[in-house]
């Protein structure tokens, strides 16, 4: 077994995951029955104030506080399996892709060899409620091991022309996550184009449904910068792209049409369409926002102070992709196309 999961201390965690869970080993249980009581037993749950602590928790610190983000819990019960010999191990997902934030979750290996995903929701349910792009394995050999494909859930190919850049030039695939494109996949130019494979629409599997936003596209966003020392140069190979949950693929083309839009939050409101919700995302008066949209990079069309409930911007490229972000309050924004009328969330 691995002697680590990521950059947590070092520590005697065998002994000591072996002295608290090895007397399970006596009872006929499957590694997932395994798992589900270690879960109970442990006692591990979730703060969201543990995002703040300084390092990650050794298994002992884990042991005595018995709380963590859900990466130091999905690393208890790794390790905890592992001690008393069971493979194990997370999965993950690098950038949610209709938010910010990541997830993980752990995964044991049955008897037929094949990992099964275990989380701490009720009878071992791994929760998921957003869409997800890629998801990826922790490997000690392997620092980037995908496995999306091993989940039921719609995918498809991506492919990509850069005709201008060398064979085996890394491209990185993006989504955005609130205030920046941040990869979840890279990939080698071969012949002038590059390919993404098993690429998730932004519909999940089993019965996990996603928590939808209202006014939200039915999709996912995606946008290929050229890599360099595994960073982002800021150079997109070309236009953002949504792929849609049936498998096609519409471009976010700025044009040189123009048109006046209306605009009444920058970022979805997730609750019922009859609620009338005042959460700081809608138009504050007062506050001074600003609206970009993509053309190769951002460009700014112009900043202003509200003075009711809405923006009026003229001369905003059809087709683009845009960003209102709000200078004065707040963290949370998303990007969204006009589509008749309306602000649609990506």
């Amino acid at each position: 077994m691995p002697y680590r999961i990521d950059h947590e201390p070092l520590s005697d965690w065998r002994e000591e995951g072996f002295q608290k869970f090895g007397h399970l080993l006596d009872s006929l249980m499957s590694p997932r029955e395994l798992a589900l009581r270690i879960i109970k037993l442990g006692g591990m749950r979730y703060n969201i104030g543990m995002t703040k602590y300084p390092y990650k928790q050794s298994y002992a610190e884990m042991l005595q506080t018995r709380w963590g983000t859900c990466d130091d819990m999905a690393a208890f019960l790794a390790l905890s399996l592992r001690a008393i010999g069971i493979p194990a191990s997370i999965d993950y997902v690098p950038a949610w892709a209709n938010r910010s934030s990541s997830h993980c979750w752990n995964v044991v290996k049955d008897a037929t060899g094949d990992f099964i995903e275990v989380g701490y929701g009720p009878e071992g349910k791994n929760e998921v409620v957003y869409k997800i792009s890629k998801i990826y394995r922790k490997k000690y050999d392997i620092p980037l091991c995908d496995v999306t494909s091993e989940y039921a859930m719609p995918l498809s190919d991506l492919t990509f022309r850069v005709p201008s850049q060398k064979d085996k030039q890394l491209i990185s695939l993006c989504t955005f996550n609130n205030h920046d494109w941040v990869p979840v996949a890279l990939s080698k130019v071969m012949n002038g184009s590059v390919l993404f494979e098993s690429v998730g629409r932004g519909i999940l599997w089993g019965d996990n449904q996603i928590r939808t936003y209202l006014n939200e596209g039915k999709g996912i966003v995606f946008l290929a910068f050229i890599s360099q020392k595994g960073r982002l140069n800021n150079k997109p190979i070309g236009f953002p792209v949504i792929l849609l949950e049936d498998g096609t693929i519409k471009e976010l083309c700025a044009s040189t049409e123009k048109e006046s839009i209306i605009l009444y939050r920058k970022y979805p409101y997730y609750g019922s369409n009859n609620a009338i919700i005042y959460d700081s995302n809608e138009i504050c008066v007062d506050n001074e926002y600003e609206l970009f949209y993509w053309n190769m990079k951002w460009i700014s069309l112009g900043r202003k102070f509200a003075v009711d409930n809405k923006l009026h911007y003229d001369d905003v490229p059809k087709g683009a992709l845009l960003w209102l972000k709000n200078h004065t309050q707040g963290k949370e924004e998303r990007i969204f196309t006009y589509e008749d009328g309306k602000q649609v969330w990506w």
